[in-house]
């Protein structure tokens, strides 16, 4: 009888406890789960088999979530060891913590865990870019004595909400996957957008104050990319997934329509147009020896190309908002958004008309 007299509201508080118990459970749980041989019908034509690849993606607010990810790859020859190699992108805007890894021979006996002074640390700086706070933590987990099994996991903490990730845990040929599953966690009320790729639809579980998304796949055989192929999402399974309202450095923005996304770049360029009233004098005499539009914008134009470089310098929401204008006139340097941006105050000084716009 016990049973029957809980209460609603403590039965929900009750599974509420029950559900963030399991999701800490999830994210910290030690390694050390025991894999089995391949199965045959995914280790044929394969050089590695996923025997896992688990990822929740929890988000808390709006500006903040947590991601973390357990893996379990099993490889099978010398042309999948890059698969061996702990690779972990992050920068000013995701922290990453927890990182455990372990490597098991063909019996299933660990040979070896991965000590914190093993994990390398680099910056991730593109060709392109001469300053960027990303930066990538590597750990070389090959054992070449085959086949052997890699397993980790680690959480990514992230505050830059503008981007969901993309789930997609075969990205390569002749690799194989045995189990994998992907969680969406988001507070009621927190809508997001997600896409399917070759998956059936989410479960959906709804909680006191969260709703869980979770998709499955099992037992993928390997594929051969080959010229002219088509698009991996068409073959693959893949779940893409994207915020509607969302924060990120202080910045609210809102991508259920194209508008709201526009006000949210509108929102990080405001203010930032601080060119001297001598500057501004400088570009109305440059345009003034011109009787046309075209002419005029041709003359700043150049000008710009004349005084002014580009240096791509990725730090924080530096990705996406411009430098002030009065920053790029002075040092003579600017990334693609800050020399539009300042080519825009440039002929807002001129009194021509014009807009800022993203291009694809």
């Amino acid at each position: 009888m016990m049973g029957r007299l809980y209460s609603k509201k403590l039965w929900n508080n009750m599974m509420r406890r029950v559900f963030i118990l399991a999701f800490c459970f999830v994210g910290t749980m030690a390694l050390g789960q025991s894999y089995g041989p391949v199965p045959k019908v995914l280790s044929a034509d394969a050089n590695a088999v996923i025997r896992k690849w688990d990822e929740t993606f929890e988000v808390l607010n709006p500006g903040k979530a947590l991601h973390t990810y357990s893996v379990a790859i099993t490889i099978l020859n010398r042309h999948a060891d890059k698969q061996a190699y702990l690779v972990i992108p992050y920068s000013k805007l995701n922290s990453v913590s927890d990182i455990r890894a372990a490597v098991y021979d063909k019996s299933g006996k660990k040979v070896r865990t991965l000590k914190r002074k093993e994990i390398d640390d680099y910056s991730n700086f593109s060709s392109i870019s001469v300053l960027s706070d990303n930066r990538i933590k590597v750990a070389d987990l090959q054992y070449h004595d085959y086949p052997y099994t890699v397993e980790y996991s680690y959480t990514i903490t992230t505050t830059n909400m503008m981007f969901y990730p993309v789930w997609e845990p075969l990205d390569e040929e002749k690799v194989a996957l045995e189990d994998s599953q992907f969680r969406v966690v988001v507070p009621k009320g927190n809508d997001f957008r997600y896409r399917g790729y070759n998956v059936e639809e989410p479960q959906v579980t709804p909680y006191e104050d969260k709703i869980s998304y979770l998709w499955k796949i099992k037992t993928r055989k390997p594929i051969s990319f080959e010229p002219l192929m088509n698009s991996p999402l068409e073959v693959l399974p893949a779940v893409v997934t994207a915020p509607t309202v969302f924060q990120v450095e202080g910045y609210t923005g809102d991508m259920s329509t194209w508008r709201g996304y526009g006000d949210f770049i509108r929102r990080l360029n405001e203010g930032r147009n601080d060119l001297p009233e001598d500057k501004k004098e400088e570009f109305r005499a440059i345009a003034a020896e011109h009787n046309t539009t075209e002419a005029k914008v041709r003359a700043l134009y150049e000008h710009l190309q004349n005084n002014t470089r580009y240096v791509s310098i990725q730090l924080g929401l530096g990705g996406w908002q411009p430098f002030k204008t009065a920053f790029v006139d002075e040092q003579g340097y600017g990334d693609c958004k800050a020399l539009s941006f300042y080519m825009q105050a440039m002929l807002d000084a001129a009194g021509i008309p014009s807009h800022y716009t993203l291009v694809k």
